[in-house]
């Protein structure tokens, strides 16, 4: 998504954009390099939650070091089970788990902003799931470690095809990210009124960046997400084209906070890995 943005980018402000690899520590090391740059509009960042490691304590930033510039897309997240699971629909599971608290479910992390969705699906629906961090989700759920793992869309749509896993649950729209519309979401199960925690990319910027820096990264980000062969690039890697102003992801940042504060102090404790 990152080379993909930056090619479109260029082209809008007429600069060269250059995509730059800063791995570690679960995105703190690049987060960080962006908080404490020269706040011109030449360092910008592609990133997804920047919340969870400041809450965690991990962060060598605050959340009021970064400014989003804009939200520019989504990734889904979905629970598969194996294709020879009792559980052929996320009915039947939701009845399972009701009835027999403390189901494991494999995730790639237990700070995840996809493992804070399933906790918060866990609170909403009052399931007592536990968190079972594992480096491979689908082969957790392959090898009967876990009866339902957590994964991403793109890496759940292959296995699905392949006859081997069924995807009960989409937190997002299925047709969205290239899957089976009938698959169940978020909305659909629980209703609009229902918080839940979008799995949002950023663009964002060093906190004290210029207001008309900002005002013209937006306008270009805003102009690229309308491009339909960008929406159609993302839509082929399984990302969400999906345009939101910075000031309305700002304004939504202390509620977001809340919510991940208040799953990370009453999530069952994660399971130990075997």
């Amino acid at each position: 998504m990152n080379r993909i943005l930056a090619r479109y980018l260029e082209k809008e402000l007429g600069v060269t954009v250059v995509p730059v690899n800063k791995p570690g520590g679960g995105g703190v090391v690049a987060i960080t390099t962006t908080a404490t740059a020269r706040p011109d509009g030449y360092t910008v960042i592609n990133t997804g939650d920047y919340i969870i490691p400041v809450l965690t304590g991990q962060a060598g930033y605050a959340i009021e070091d970064l400014r989003v510039v804009a939200q520019v897309g989504l990734n889904g997240a979905v629970l598969i089970v194996t294709a020879d699971s009792p559980w052929k629909t996320f009915q039947d599971f939701l009845d399972y788990a009701k009835k027999n608290p403390g189901v494991k479910y494999a995730n790639p992390s237990a700070t995840s902003m996809a493992t804070m969705r399933t906790e918060n699906l866990s609170r909403q629906a009052n399931l007592k799931l536990i968190s079972l961090p594992v480096p491979e989700v689908a082969s957790a759920v392959l090898g009967k470690h876990a009866p339902i793992g957590l994964t991403a869309a793109a890496a759940a749509k292959g296995l699905a095809e392949a006859g081997k896993t069924r995807i009960l649950f989409s937190f997002d729209p299925a047709r969205d990210f290239g899957l089976d519309p009938l698959i169940p979401d978020f909305v659909k199960v629980f209703g609009k009124d229902v918080p839940d925690i979008p799995i949002a990319v950023y663009l964002a910027v060093p906190a004290k960046t210029p207001s008309e820096i900002v005002q013209t990264l937006e306008a270009a980000m805003e102009k690229v997400s309308k491009d339909p062969n960008y929406v159609n690039e993302l839509a082929k890697n399984y990302f969400k084209a999906s345009f939101t102003p910075g000031k309305a992801v700002m304004d939504q940042i202390p509620k977001k906070t809340s919510l991940i504060k208040a799953i990370l102090q009453t999530a069952a404790p994660a399971a130990p890995a075997k």
